[in-house]
């Protein structure tokens, strides 16, 4: 039996899924941040939050 390779292009679905995990992330991130602080301070000032906020915003260009 003979098979074929048949490989379909989807250009718009890896950036679209790397968009979502990383607002997914951001989401843990700040339930982490919030459960570790009381809730006392927001994950936006943290470094790594601001490089995934970054990154969201270059990957919805």
């Amino acid at each position: 039996m003979k098979t074929k390779l048949c490989i379909y292009s989807q250009l718009n679905y890896l950036t679209f899924r790397t968009a979502m995990e990383a607002k997914i992330l951001f989401a843990v991130c700040v339930i982490k941040k919030q459960a570790l602080t009381g809730g006392k301070s927001l994950a936006c000032e943290d470094k790594c939050s601001k490089k995934i906020t970054s990154d969201i915003a270059a990957a919805s260009k």
